[in-house]
């Protein structure tokens, strides 16, 4: 019994680790002072000792989150104010700022405040701003924001001279769903999508919500929770946590998941889990280490070919694996990975000789198998593509393998088929992003909007930046009709990838749906020039044009629509 002593009394004092809060309000900020004596019953609540302070001026509110900065365990910096945007910097207005333009050099970087917390001692640093928004630029939401490992940044923007006049009391939108989803729900970043979720329904509440997500642990504000799972996780799953994260491979993280899917330990695993799949797109368990016979000098090749890839010198891996395989001709996994990348160059009869090499030197390896599917589908030659995923699945049920003949079936109109594929891989790979994002676009294929939600919001928890995670998630909102929820998802996708197609047109029909004329052109524009075949930009554009009145220039848009996809103009509406 005395190890479960031992471990009782660890999850006991991680249960009475320390919490402090400062809350910062506005008297001439619109439900700020409500809005802190709530927040302030909340915390207190999940045993949060509390600085609450109303009109701090600048040196005030620096030295405040200084001694902030100097707590121990949970910090929570809580503010409720105005702000603004200049450019890329978000800034804290004066407390005592009642209205006009606002003086930059009397405002505080909220980065700087972030950097000043990060420099402490606390290891979980989380900031909530409910600031309503003075807008300086262009932008409508506050500046995308990310804090060193450990920091959740939550804010809720509203422009001044729409939102508060909307809003009924006692509290602010974003407070009143956040102190409502801190009651039913455990940990801080499901409260915070509940909150995000339940503002953006409500028409009244004119604000947009966005995170910064970059905790390494989960939080639970609930005291009792957190204690039980700690209890539960340092008497049976805290050795095996440690296991896995020294293991180098990815099976014991998936062991350690499927054990604990609610542990203390579960975000990092998944994080973890996430990083190490990412390389495993250039190996498999069957080829983890050189094939036998292998010279020094063709791994040392291999090797380096890894590495110039993942610097994104693609024609320098290409050359480093052509190395390789001159030291030891028939090196399987360097043709294979060399297929890969020449694939993705467009140079399809290279790709294809190599996989063909790869495959008659080593028909059973699972990596070279799930190459050559992804080769031979690009090549069009789906019914080779079908045979080798099917025969790399049978041999050894890799994730990836499922998810690229998944992507076959989809394209070839298998949606159901496709869809199992997807979540065989999800079930195999629970940190899988690339599966996540494909099942949210079956769904959406197939007319499931709120079902493509769960798996696109899936996927963005375990990396907030995927491009397709966000145009997918994008299109879902579209579908449901919640423009605005689609534009905070498609300006990521565009910022993250400046030069995809389907980000700029998705956009544009979104901008289109809330009466942006002028911003819908340009993003339309972009599509045309980024995909000079595709007709929905020009179909769309010609609808702009219409409203507009330049009927001439609409026309040569509808041609050119009718050229490229004949029957696109009749089906969408009758031509004038």
């Amino acid at each position: 019994m005395l190890p479960l002593i031992g471990w009782s009394l660890l999850a006991l004092a991680a249960a009475a680790e320390p919490r402090h809060a400062l809350l910062i309000s506005n008297s001439n900020h619109p439900f700020s002072k409500s809005d802190s004596q709530a927040m302030r019953a909340r915390l207190e609540q999940f045993r949060f000792a509390v600085d609450a302070r109303e009109n701090p001026g600048p040196e005030d509110l620096r030295a405040a989150v200084a001694a902030l900065a100097k707590q121990t365990g949970t910090v929570l910096f809580y503010y409720s104010g105005k702000s603004a945007d200049y450019g890329s910097d978000v800034q804290l207005l004066p407390a005592a700022y009642s209205g006009g333009k606002p003086d930059p050099k009397s405002a505080i970087p909220l980065v700087e405040l972030m950097r000043t917390l990060e420099a402490g001692g606390a290891a979980t640093r989380i900031l909530l701003i409910e600031g309503g928004f003075v807008k300086s630029g262009q932008t409508v939401y506050l500046t995308n924001l990310y804090g060193a490992p450990g920091t959740f940044l939550a804010f809720a923007s509203s422009q001044s001279e729409c939102g508060e006049t909307a809003w009924k009391g006692p509290n602010s939108p974003f407070t009143t769903k956040l102190l409502a989803a801190l009651g039913a729900h455990s940990s801080l970043e499901e409260a915070y999508l509940e909150a995000r979720h339940q503002t953006m329904l409500d028409p009244a509440a004119k604000q947009t919500p966005w995170a910064g997500d970059s905790l390494t642990a989960d939080f639970f504000f609930d005291g009792a929770r957190q204690a039980a799972l700690s209890d539960s996780e340092a008497a049976a799953g805290h050795k095996a946590w440690l296991e896995a994260r020294q293991d180098s491979g990815a099976d014991a993280l998936r062991a350690y998941l499927k054990q604990y899917p609610n542990g203390l330990h579960t975000l990092q695993a998944r994080r973890l889990l996430a990083e190490r799949e990412r390389k495993l797109y250039q190996e498999t368990p069957l080829a983890t280490r050189p094939e036998k016979g292998t010279p020094k000098a063709a791994e040392k090749s291999f090797h380096d070919a890894a590495a110039r890839e993942d610097a994104g010198d693609m024609a320098g891996a290409i050359a480093a694996y052509s190395e390789a395989i001159a030291a030891k001709p028939g090196y399987a996994l360097a043709l294979c990975s060399r297929a890969r990348l020449l694939a993705a160059s467009g140079e399809m009869p290279g790709a294809l000789r190599d996989v063909e090499s790869a495959l008659a030197r080593d028909s059973h390896n699972t990596f070279c198998l799930t190459i050559a599917g992804q080769v031979y589908r690009a090549a069009g030659r789906n019914d080779d593509a079908f045979r080798v995923l099917s025969s790399a699945i049978e041999s050894h049920p890799w994730w990836q393998a499922l998810n690229e003949r998944g992507l076959l079936l989809e394209n070839l109109g298998e949606l159901d088929l496709a869809l199992a594929d997807y979540l065989r891989a999800i079930q195999l790979s629970p940190s899988t992003v690339a599966a996540r994002v494909n099942a949210c676009n079956v769904h959406n294929s197939k007319g499931q909007p709120a079902q493509a939600l769960k798996y696109c919001n899936g996927a963005l928890a375990l990396d907030s930046h995927d491009v397709r995670a966000h145009n997918n998630r994008g299109m879902s909102y579209i579908m449901l009709g919640r423009f605005a929820e689609a534009l905070i998802d498609l300006d990521l996708a565009v910022e993250f990838a400046p030069d995809m197609y389907s980000g700029y047109v998705n956009r544009g029909f979104v901008l289109m749906q809330l009466r942006r004329a002028p911003d819908a052109l340009r993003d339309l524009d972009r599509a045309a020039f980024l995909a000079p075949g595709n007709a929905t930009p020009f179909l769309y554009r010609a609808t702009l044009k219409i409203n507009a009145g330049d009927e001439i220039s609409a026309q040569a848009d509808l041609d050119r629509a009718e050229r490229l996809q004949p029957g696109i103009v009749k089906r969408s509406f009758a031509r004038k």
